[in-house]
């Protein structure tokens, strides 16, 4: 008889524990990393064109209103229902790139490690000595 009781009391415990923590099914997201640009990569880009791709598993839930959010030198660069993400009007110089997958609520679910790129621009103080 009280192995019953202390059965149903584990039940019982276990059955508020699942009503009360987050689903961590199968939608559970397991891995983020970004994938371009790679890290310690030199971009060429007068116009500060940056790309950035990340890998997820599984794959972005977008029906739930979960997004992917970028910072860019540790502020808020952008966020979109999509693994790809164009930024624009970079300046030249040393950029650390993070990349994190929030819900609709804007919760981190999920970050990736940061990358850091060096963004190049033409420069008119060292033209292209070929050809002299």
């Amino acid at each position: 008889m009280r192995l019953c009781h202390c059965l149903a009391a584990a039940l019982a415990a276990t059955t508020v524990a699942l009503a009360v923590l987050p689903a961590l099914g199968a939608g559970a997201y397991r891995s983020l990393r970004i994938v371009a640009p790679a890290d310690q990569a030199t971009i060429h880009s007068n116009e500060g064109k940056l790309e950035v791709a990340v890998a997820l598993t599984p794959p972005l839930d977008v029906a739930a209103g979960d997004r992917v959010a970028l910072t860019l030198d540790g502020k808020a660069a952008a966020d979109a229902a999509a693994v790809s993400i164009d930024l624009a009007s970079l300046p030249r110089g040393t950029h650390t790139i993070e990349a994190a997958v929030v819900d609709r609520d804007g919760r981190v679910l999920l970050r990736a490690d940061p990358v850091t790129v060096y963004l190049w621009h033409a420069s008119r103080l060292f033209p292209n000595r070929a050809g002299r």
